[in-house]
């Protein structure tokens, strides 16, 4: 995207490298969103793009697959200096010229904020979802006071005549114990037919005791009907008599006794955390997969412990 690689050097504008054998070669840089200028102004710049291909039902072309693209854009419609709109669209992998470039912009009566997505997936039947965080810029200017504890979900509908995605959009509520600061990251997927699918957070949303106020954890929300309802929050306990057996046990003995001294607490009692990314899949029976760091929580709440064991010489994450 944009800089030296861009065919016109802005940054604003939107590109992708593809290999049709293996990655043994590369077309760098096929310009695939392009902003038209107002003479000196750009008009809706896109910023942190994500992407991802849609290959349609029966075709064995890679070259006539879809790349899928999704991005933030600088329209200012969620305050004056600010974020506020998305643009999407798709492109031929084999000709960037054949794309389409749709934009959505925050509308004050909606309810909804639009800011930077923080999680992207495309399906199989070339559908996009995409998850966001709702809070008010309008006033704040780049503060997170005016967080509204909800999720913004845009899905994008694969229209099989236009070729083109259709956008909805809805809001998951999303009750966290910090009602200043945002969850540190979010993630959507799909199970490979599309059936099961899950968004998952890193926050606190109270639901577990010994993590209340202290520690990040994952907390879920679950769709086995294709997006059409969604079930959650759902909290995954990783300390506690709730736990997971896994985590709590990772620690040797030598490692909890420098951590806390006597008395030594019981693998239950230790409060674990989450910091501050993960990944996510969604396997063939339409269950999760999450990977992400996990430790001791530090002092400072939703902090966590990074420091070497002198005993083991391991880190205690």
């Amino acid at each position: 995207m944009g800089g030296e690689l861009d065919p016109g050097g802005f940054s604003g504008d939107l590109g992708f490298d593809v290999s049709f054998d293996h990655g043994n070669n590369w077309s760098v840089m096929n310009e695939c969103f392009e902003v038209v200028w107002s003479g000196w102004y750009p008009e809706y710049p896109a910023r942190y793009p994500q992407h991802g291909i849609f290959n349609p039902p029966g075709n064995i072309d890679p070259a006539e697959a879809y790349l899928v693209f999704f991005a933030p854009i600088l329209d200012y419609s969620n305050g004056p200096d600010c974020w506020g709109g998305y643009s999407f669209g798709r492109s031929k992998l084999n000709d960037p010229t054949d794309t389409t470039k749709n934009f959505i912009h925050t509308e004050y009566e909606t309810g909804i904020f639009q800011y930077i997505p923080d999680g992207f997936t495309v399906t199989s039947s070339g559908d996009f979802w995409a998850v966001d965080y709702n809070f008010d810029m309008s006033h704040t200017q780049y503060t997170y006071e005016a967080w509204l504890q909800q999720l913004i979900i845009s899905h994008g509908i694969w229209n099989e005549l236009e070729c083109d995605c259709q956008l909805c959009q809805f809001l998951l509520p999303c009750p966290t114990q910090d009602t200043i600061n945002l969850p540190p990251c979010a993630k959507v997927e799909f199970s490979p037919d599309g059936q099961y699918g899950y968004i998952v957070v890193l926050s606190d949303n109270g639901t577990v005791e010994i993590s209340k106020d202290r520690s990040f954890y994952p907390i879920l929300w679950r769709t086995d009907n294709h997006g059409e309802t969604w079930i959650g929050p759902i909290a995954t306990p990783l300390a506690g008599a709730n736990g997971i057996e896994g985590v709590q046990s990772f620690l040797a003995a030598e490692e909890l006794g420098e951590l806390f001294g006597p008395p030594i607490p019981v693998p239950d009692e230790v409060p674990f955390t989450i910091a501050f990314d993960f990944d996510l899949s969604v396997d063939g029976d339409g269950n999760p997969q999450i990977a992400v760091v996990v430790g001791v929580t530090g002092e400072e709440p939703y902090s966590i412990i990074t420091e070497i064991s002198e005993n083991t010489g391991y880190c205690y994450k």
